[in-house]
């Protein structure tokens, strides 16, 4: 059978197989050593088959296997001669000496009578590989090269063999060592022979187009990288097999495996090959392969106490492939590597792939496991960011919660090792950008990652400045998505502060928040598009898109609002300031960012401030410049527009006794009125008090059926408007004093009582969820202008 003159399966020359002049002198001394061999090699091959019955491909292979051979035993000799104690170094021969010089004997003698009548080595300037293929001789052209490649690996390991003083002794003896060119192998059955060919096919329909699998010798066997695979081992294992009948017989095939992947794959695959064309099968890389030519690995079965492997091979047959222990070991790890590395590449389970980009190059420290990654600069690795969820179900089906971010780097395939990095980020640790210009001008962004004292660097290089910027906007969630619109875009924003509901572990109240040492800049909203074409804007309640972007000088925050009905919870300043507070339950997927922070403390108090919203109730108050900004926020977030807003100089809540016809007036001297609309014209009067003592908001329904009448007063409060039988509730704390005593007011030690949590509670109101208005009074609001 020809060799093939496919250009891009020949073995790419390495820098350490390339002969030197050191190497060709060893290479001349290793052959006046083992040259009385010859005559030894031929009379063994005579005896075995006649020379020209052999084929140029058959002796290539017989080469490729002895130098394997001989090498594999060289190195097992150079490492138990260094674990001796004995200084002297004796020249012993040994088999690795012989089946070497099997190689040298094949490879000098043998090949080129294949290609003696054809002259190519002074036809011109190019060398004889490239003269034969000129004159459209490949088969010696092929013949050319594999000899020429086998030969520069031989002369490299003789070289090595030379500066380990692990030569032969000269003209020693063979005694005792195997001198056999040929190994012997049964004849099987067609079938049992075209399925260790690996030619058989799982189809049972003859399909024209189907060639018989055909591989040179150095793809079956190969000594090094070539420009498609890179190879990772060779080992000599024992191969039988075997069918579902008992009986079979059971005869073991000496063969070598090679380790290979492709550079185009993350997995690898493995290659088991005979010394002559019997076997010649290929265990593909992937969970699929193709089922119709060859097994994969989801037809490999691990036997771990036996050391072997077993392939499925199509019609019911199995390949049985037993190894030496320190071989299965490696097999194995290499294959669990490139497994682990290439699922990480796939979203786990509540996962997403939501962005992914090449890098120009990258470099990872880790203070704590410097074998990880690489240390050095690695071109071309991947960024892969996948989103985490949290699926639930819940009355009103199914909803999903953010849960942080899973970024992935991993080196390109084709580089030789296959590593990865996998980090969680936007979860219980402010994520701390650093952006850098990297040598030449290219955007770079190192991401530090501290924690439990163990410091680690990922430092990525980009190919475009819009890469650089796409990732940090991705894993700030500031991406808007196809089903997405911004509801405020980039409004100014004073101030935003975080602080517990409970009193006692406020930030502010202890002056450490912080955030207040912050320049913000810009509040954006987000949410999903509204689905009601008739609806302007989206419902605010159980979406899963909704969330606010406060950016500063040094980063961002986004807080996401993916609530239940009644827990978006809200208060306006009752001095008429345009500041809104939002309470909100223990939360775990609000995102804080840092960029080029420089004071150590700093990303530790924002941890502090992590924990604290990942745990305990917490309270939002952002400070916007102007009563429209404050409005617009409103409506992005609750769905209801303000229809007015104003500081009411009087509140009065006329209160009937319960058993006499007369009336305790509640007043407020100053509370913050609000009347607010939604899309299906639902009206909401919001009232926010500071110092009233019966109620520190309100929020009830007004209905065009409901009686309205115009007061007037004294002072301050001259123009006022009377709520006749207003139906509204009051904190559950007034409604049980009213209840138990008839009182005006709650009792004493009842308001100490009560809870911080409780008591922040009763300052916000919710206007997806109104309380049941069991109150029934007469309510006026005064103001001290008509207008």
């Amino acid at each position: 059978m020809p060799l093939s003159s496919n250009l891009n399966t020949r073995p790419v020359p390495s820098p350490g197989v390339a002969p030197g002049t050191a190497n060709d002198t060893a290479l001349n001394d290793f052959a006046s050593r083992v040259t009385h061999m010859k005559g030894v090699f031929r009379l063994t091959a005579e005896q075995q088959r006649p020379l020209s019955n052999c084929t140029p491909d058959q002796w290539l292979r017989a080469s490729l296997w002895w130098f394997l051979k001989g090498r594999a035993g060289l190195e097992i000799l150079i490492r138990d001669r260094s674990r001796s104690t004995d200084a002297q170094v004796r020249e012993i021969l040994t088999q690795p000496h012989v089946d070497l010089a099997k190689t040298w004997w094949i490879i000098t003698e043998i090949v080129p009578t294949h290609i003696g009548k054809h002259d190519y080595a002074g036809r011109n300037n190019s060398g004889p590989i490239a003269a034969a293929r000129e004159a459209g001789d490949h088969v010696s052209a092929d013949l050319l090269e594999s000899s020429a490649t086998i030969l520069a690996n031989l002369t490299a390991l003789v070289g090595s063999m030379s500066r380990n003083r692990v030569m032969p002794p000269h003209q020693s003896l063979i005694q005792g060592q195997d001198t056999a060119i040929w190994l012997e192998y049964p004849s099987f059955a067609p079938d049992v022979s075209s399925m260790l060919s690996g030619n058989a096919s799982r189809s049972l329909v003859i399909e024209s187009r189907t060639q018989p699998q055909y591989s040179t010798p150095l793809q079956s066997m190969p000594l090094a990288d070539t420009k498609n695979d890179f190879c990772y081992a060779r080992m000599f294992v024992s191969v039988s097999i075997n069918t579902d009948d008992a009986d079979t017989d059971r005869v073991t095939l000496p063969c070598v495996l090679s380790v290979q992947r492709g550079r185009t794959d993350w997995q690898i695959k493995i290659n088991l090959c005979s010394q002559n064309e019997l076997v010649n099968s290929c265990v593909q890389p992937g969970a699929h392969g193709n089922r119709k030519t060859g097994p994969s690995w989801e037809n490999v079965q691990w036997k771990m106490r036996s050391r072997s492997i077993c392939i499925d091979l199509p019609r019911g047959f199995t390949l049985n492939v037993v190894f030496e222990e320190d071989d299965f070991k490696t097999l194995r790890g290499i294959h669990e590597h490139t497994r682990k590395v290439e699922a990480t590449l796939q979203p786990e389970q509540d996962e997403k792939l939501i962005h992914e980009v090449t890098l120009r190059h990258f470099q990872y420290t880790d203070s704590s496991n410097t074998q990880s990654f690489p240390q050095e600069r690695i071109e071309h690795c991947r960024v892969r960011v996948f989103e985490k969820t949290l699926t639930r179900n819940e009355g009103s089906g199914a909803r999903v919660f953010h849960r942080g971010y899973r970024l992935l780097v991993i080196t390109s395939p084709k580089n030789k090792t296959l590593s990865s990095v996998n980090y969680d980020l936007g979860k219980d640790r402010p994520m701390d950008f650093q952006f850098v210009l990297d040598a030449g001008g290219a955007s770079a962004m190192n991401i530090k990652i501290n924690e439990d004292k163990r410091k680690r660097n990922l430092y990525l290089t980009f190919k475009e400045s819009s890469q650089f910027k796409r990732l940090y906007e991705v894993l700030n969630g500031l991406i808007i998505g196809p089903d997405e619109s911004v509801v405020v875009a980039k409004s100014p924003l004073t101030s935003l502060s975080i602080e517990s509901a409970s009193q006692a572990e406020g930030f502010t109240q202890s002056g450490n928040d912080p955030l207040k040492s912050l320049q913000w800049q810009e509040l954006s909203v987000i949410n999903h598009d509204s689905n009601d074409p008739k609806r302007e804007h989206a419902s605010t309640v159980l979406s899963e898109n909704l969330r606010m972007v406060a950016r500063h000088e040094r980063g961002s925050v986004t807080d996401r609002l993916n609530l239940s009905p009644g827990e978006l919870q809200i208060r306006i300043s009752p001095s008429g300031a345009a500041t809104l507070s939002i309470l909100r339950p223990p939360q775990v997927d609000l995102t804080l960012s840092l960029i080029n922070s420089s004071q150590t403390p700093f990303p530790a108090a924002l941890t502090t401030l992590l924990h604290t919203v990942r745990t305990a109730p917490t309270v939002r108050t952002l400070a916007l410049p102007s009563l429209p900004a404050l409005h617009a926020l409103q409506l992005a977030l609750t769905g209801y527009v303000v229809r007015f807003d104003a500081l009411a100089s009087s509140f009065a809540i006329a209160r009937r006794r319960a058993v006499v016809p007369l009336y305790k007036k509640w007043e407020a001297t100053t509370a913050r009125v609000q009347l607010v609309r939604s899309a299906d014209e639902r009206a909401v009067l919001l009232a926010f008090f500071d110092g009233f003592a019966h109620a520190d908001a309100l929020a009830f329904r007004v209905k065009s059926t409901d009686v309205f009448e115009m007061a007037k007063g004294a002072g301050n409060a001259r123009w006022g408007v009377r709520l006749v039988d207003a139906k509204f509730a009051l904190p559950p704390q007034e409604a049980k004093s009213r209840k138990g005593s008839g009182a005006g007011g709650p009792t004493e030690g009842e308001e100490d009582g009560e809870a911080g949590e409780e008591r922040m509670r009763r300052r916000f109101v919710s206007l997806d969820s109104l309380e049941y208005p069991a109150e029934h009074d007469d309510v006026t609001v005064a103001f001290e202008r008509e207008a």
